[in-house]
């Protein structure tokens, strides 16, 4: 597995308001995510991505944010969003 794999690379969507970008930029910070927009050139994605396979290397090679567990449980998630489907959230104190 590799930076992607382990959350320090993500692409925003085409279509991201000004604000939803600042949002998710704001939250890739929380765990050393590098972000770049679909619509960047070529250059600006590879560049991304190097400093994305630098923070990993720098961590240790570690997940950003835990463990695989998470980032499919968090695809999931974002499929039911695109869907429209309704989340339920349930918590075991």
């Amino acid at each position: 597995r590799n930076y992607e794999d382990f959350g320090y690379f993500k692409i925003l969507p085409r279509g991201f308001t000004p604000d939803q970008e600042e949002k998710a930029k704001k939250r890739a910070a929380c765990t050393n995510t590098v972000v770049v927009r679909e619509d960047a050139s070529q250059e600006e994605k590879d560049a991304a991505m190097e400093k994305a396979r630098q923070a990993w290397e720098k961590k240790g090679r570690i997940a950003a944010w835990g463990c695989r567990w998470f980032q499919v449980w968090k695809e999931k998630v974002e499929e039911a969003v695109r869907q429209k489907q309704t989340l339920k959230v349930v918590f075991f104190p």
